[in-house]
């Protein structure tokens, strides 16, 4: 595999922690477990306790909560 594959590859599936999540939403990482606990955003768990949240569940979420005019 090529240096252009790989990076093709990595840019195509970005995920993000809860932290991550919490800080770009502005809300507690808490809530980020809670939001994954009630299924109300997509997610991977990677191990016991740890998750990651695919960035195209994440823009799924903001544009579900979004309100339009």
């Amino acid at each position: 595999m090529t240096q252009s594959n790989n990076k093709m590859i990595t840019e195509q599936y970005i995920f993000f922690t809860t932290a991550e999540v919490a800080e770009i939403l502005k809300i507690d990482r808490q809530s980020v477990l809670d939001m994954i606990h009630n299924n109300e955003i997509g997610f991977l768990k990677q191990g016991y306790r740890s998750y990651r949240i695919p960035k195209e569940s994440l823009d799924k979420y903001i544009s579900q909560k979004t309100t339009k005019i």
